[in-house]
C-alpha cells in the first residue's frame, strides 16, 4: 500500500504517552498519509516521546511557541522558557524530524534565527 499526502494532528502533549500512542495507532489504521505533522509544547518535548513519534512515522513537529520574549511568556503564564524552546528545537532536529513553529507574527524574525 502506497501512502500519500500529509496530515496535521493538533497538540497531543496534553495526553499521556499511552494516549498519544493509541491516537496514532488508530490514525495509522484508518489513513493513508505518509507524512504526519504534530504540534507540541516546547517544555514537554522529551527523548521518550520523540522515539515513540518516530515509530509512527511522524515527519514534522510544530513547536507551539506563543512568543520568544521571556517577559511575555512569564506574564502570560506559559510554562516554558526561551531555553525550553531552544532545547526542544535541538532535540527535534537531532532526532531527524523537521521542525516548524506556531508563533505570533511579531516574533517571526527571532524564530527564523532559531531555525538556523
Amino acid at each position: 500500500m502506497k501512502l500519500i499526502g500529509e496530515i496535521f494532528i493538533g497538540s497531543l502533549t496534553g495526553k499521556s504517552l499511552d494516549e498519544q500512542r493509541e491516537i496514532l495507532e488508530k490514525f495509522r489504521e484508518n489513513n493513508r498519509q505518509d507524512r504526519i505533522k504534530i504540534s507540541i509544547v516546547p517544555n514537554l518535548v522529551n527523548k521518550e516521546q520523540l522515539k515513540m513519534l518516530k515509530s509512527f512515522y511522524v515527519t514534522t513537529i510544530e513547536l507551539e511557541v506563543q512568543s520568544t520574549n521571556g517577559y511575555i511568556l512569564k506574564k502570560c503564564g506559559y510554562e516554558y522558557t526561551i531555553e525550553d524552546i531552544k532545547k526542544a528545537t535541538r532535540m527535534i532536529k537531532w532526532k531527524g524530524f523537521k521542525v516548524s513553529f506556531q508563533v505570533r507574527s511579531s516574533d517571526f524574525q527571532i524564530v527564523l534565527k532559531l531555525m538556523r
